[in-house]
C-alpha cells in the first residue's frame, strides 16, 4: 500500500471512531495522516535506494514504539495550537501502527520484530515499483483517495483543507516519479 491507501484508510478509521464515540477528532486528522506515512517517510528514500527494500527499521514495531515512547514520557504537559503534545504523539503513533497493520500482508516477521528477530531481508531496487502491479495495491490507492474525498465532503472542508489534500496528492505523484527515475533511470 502507498500514500493514498494509508492516509485514506487511517483518517477514515479516525473519522469512524469520531462518529461512534461522538467526539471531535477532526483537529487530529493531519497528524493521523502523517503518522500513517511515517514508516514510509523513514524507509522509502533510504531503504529503497540504498538497500533495495522500502521496509526497513521504520516498519519495526520496536523502533516505532521507542521513537514515540521516549518523547511521550520525557515531555511535560505542553500544547501546540491548543492540542496537548502527548495527544498529538499518541495520534501519530496510532497512525504508524495503522500503517503496519495495513502493510501486514507483505511485512515479514523479521521486519516487524527487528532487531530481535533476525535481519531485515534484502530486496531489489525495483521492489518499490512492483506494488503498482498488484491489483490489491491499486484498489486501496483508489479507495484511499475516495475515502479522503468523502470525508472532506462530509466534514465540509474549507478551501484550505482541499488545497492541502491536493498538495499531498501532487507531492505524492512527484515523489513517486522522482523515485521511479532514480531506480529505473531515464
Amino acid at each position: 500500500m502507498y500514500l493514498l491507501g494509508h492516509v485514506g484508510l487511517t483518517i477514515f478509521l479516525l473519522f469512524a471512531f469520531q462518529k461512534i464515540l461522538k467526539t471531535d477528532y477532526s483537529k487530529f486528522f493531519v497528524f493521523a495522516g502523517l503518522g500513517s506515512m511515517l514508516p514510509d517517510i523513514i524507509d522509502k528514500p533510504i531503504g529503497s535506494i540504498l538497500f533495495g527494500t522500502g521496509r526497513w527499521f521504520g516498519h519495526s514495531l520496536i523502533f516505532l514504539t521507542l521513537i514515540f515512547a521516549i518523547p511521550f514520557f520525557l515531555l511535560k504537559e505542553q500544547k501546540y495550537r491548543e492540542m496537548k503534545i502527548k495527544n498529538i504523539l499518541t495520534v501519530l503513533y496510532i497512525g504508524s501502527l495503522a500503517h503496519l497493520i495495513e502493510d501486514g500482508r507483505g511485512l515479514s516477521r523479521n521486519v516487524i520484530l527487528w532487531p530481535f528477530h533476525g535481519s531485515i531481508p534484502n530486496g531489489s531496487q525495483g521492489d518499490f515499483l512492483h506494488g503498482f502491479e498488484d491489483t490489491f495495491t491499486v484498489f486501496f490507492e483508489i479507495l484511499g483517495a475516495l475515502l479522503l474525498v468523502i470525508i472532506g465532503l462530509s466534514e465540509k472542508w474549507d478551501i484550505k483543507q482541499w488545497r492541502l489534500l491536493l498538495l499531498m496528492m501532487i507531492s505524492y505523484l512527484l515523489l513517486f516519479f522522482i523515485t521511479y527515475l532514480l531506480i529505473v533511470g531515464f
